[in-house]
């Protein structure tokens, strides 16, 4: 999840008016820097237009994802698809463009502010399942109509021209469920990322707070059968209690023997369910009860005052074992706030608030995260939204090292864990790769013409990477 896509004198000021003008770390300074502006170069294997905005990337066998907005060359193409968003398909050995769907913008900006598809994609065989602009759960061919065959119930006019994407289905979570889908920001379109496991797809709605406040009967997670598209269960949890959006991702987990699935709510709870019958097995109040609610009187969002709100889910959690590791945090736009990263014990029934929590982690350099934690070898490295990337003990989340990545910009990217390698990206265009363990060893870092906003994904020393014009393949330093 992140910020600002737009220009980098924007993302300085804003990160001048949000408090994050620091100096980063001599660590990161003396490491090597690798420029990566063009393709092909020593590191750089190759790099692939996108629409000018970027979301989070997967790979499957040959084939990469990364949602987009729409791009093509073609002044008659209608307004609405231009600045519409686009799930666009590149060969992960070349880099050429196989195939892109495109989904045209809302006509109201509340649902669809910036209009380009920032969900991640999940792949398996030949299916993706994201989530468009437009509030679509959806399920394409990877292969597209490069095999000759229609595998949707879609005719040539539903499949319209410039996409040449091979639709399986589509629910509409606005028109059949009645979601209000409720945009981040003007500076950013938070999107649900799916998961599945085994039949069933599990995505978060989208469902937000209605402007007129009025009550809600849409639901805010599904769980959709993968091959057909047909709900199989949902839950309106936490009904009228949604703060704002509700923008996180599902997480799976394996407690007891027993597949639970993890549904990051807008209202600050955590609630687990068993996943192929939807029964709810607990919850988890993220929020200190002396902070104060979003809505009424002085406490009104465009009101509040500045750490006293409550918080809620905008990285996706992280599961490791018996733990749950996952950070909250305010929509965009809003002043930054202080809101700790949690350790939650799975395996718990009911409400597990008093007795799940293992650790919380807050620090003045951390502030909050919009990131999603990695966990290995009793080590959580996470990414604070001051850019300070922090590696803390598994155990009781005390503070092993902290590194600040870079000047005057913000972390949105999460970390990831490759090869005994942390990488991390930050919007003024840095991925900064370190030695995983407990000294803190910076490595290098690319240099790339554009802000980073998500993870990379790592295979046989490359990396597959978006900024906000270009994916890219880097062949990492061995």
């Amino acid at each position: 999840m992140s910020l600002l896509p737009f220009a980098p004198a924007l993302a300085v000021l804003l990160a001048s008016s949000l408090g994050l003008c620091a100096q980063r770390d001599r660590e990161v300074s003396k490491a090597p820097g690798w420029k990566c502006y063009k393709a092909p170069n020593e590191h750089v294997v190759w790099r692939a237009k996108t629409g000018g905005m970027s979301g989070g990337v997967a790979l499957w066998q040959e084939k990469v994802l990364v949602g987009s907005n729409y791009h093509r060359e073609d002044p008659k193409t209608p307004k609405s698809i231009q600045d519409g968003g686009a799930m666009m398909c590149f060969d992960s050995q070349t880099g050429a463009l196989l195939w892109q769907s495109v989904h045209p913008r809302l006509p109201n900006r509340v649902n669809d502010m910036v209009g380009f598809v920032n969900s991640r994609p999940w792949l398996e065989g030949r299916r993706a399942w994201y989530v468009s602009n437009r509030g679509e759960l959806i399920c394409v061919d990877t292969e597209g109509f490069r095999d000759g065959k229609n595998d949707g119930p879609f005719t040539a006019e539903e499949l319209t021209g410039p996409g040449d994407a091979d639709y399986v289905w589509k629910l509409d979570m606005i028109r059949e469920l009645g979601v209000f889908k409720l945009d981040a920001a003007d500076a950013w379109s938070a999107i649900c990322s799916p998961v599945v496991l085994g039949d069933l797809v599990f995505c978060v709605t989208g469902e937000g707070r209605k402007p007129t406040g009025e009550p809600s009967s849409a639901p805010s997670f599904l769980a959709v059968n993968k091959g057909s598209g047909k709900v199989v269960w949902s839950s309106r949890a936490p009904e009228q209690a949604i703060m704002y959006g509700q923008w996180s991702s599902p997480v799976i987990a394996r407690v007891n023997a027993q597949d639970q699935v993890v549904f990051p709510g807008g209202d600050g709870w955590l609630y687990g369910f068993e996943s192929k019958a939807g029964e709810l097995l607990w919850k988890v109040n993220c929020n200190d009860p002396s902070l104060l609610d979003w809505w009424g009187g002085k406490n009104h969002r465009f009101g509040w005052r500045n750490g006293e709100m409550k918080h809620f889910f905008v990285g996706t959690p992280t599961v490791q074992k018996d733990t749950l590791y996952v950070g909250l945090n305010h929509d965009f736009e809003s002043p930054q706030t202080n809101a700790p990263l949690y350790a939650i014990s799975l395996g718990h029934r009911g409400d597990a608030t008093a007795k799940a929590v293992r650790w919380k982690f807050q620090h003045p350099e951390f502030g909050s995260t919009y990131c999603a934690p990695a966990v290995a070898d009793g080590i959580v490295y996470v990414l604070g939204h001051r850019a300070v990337l922090f590696a803390l003990d598994e155990r009781n989340g005390e503070e092993i090292w902290r590194c600040r990545l870079a000047d005057n910009a913000g972390g949105y990217g999460s970390p990831i864990l490759a090869d005994g390698k942390v990488l991390v990206g930050t919007d003024d265009g840095d991925l900064v790769v370190f030695a995983a363990g407990r000294k803190k060893k910076c490595l290098g870092r690319f240099e790339l013409p554009g802000p980073i906003y998500h993870a990379p994904v790592v295979i046989k020393q490359a990396a597959y990477i978006a900024t906000s014009e270009f994916l890219w393949k880097l062949r990492l330093p061995e």
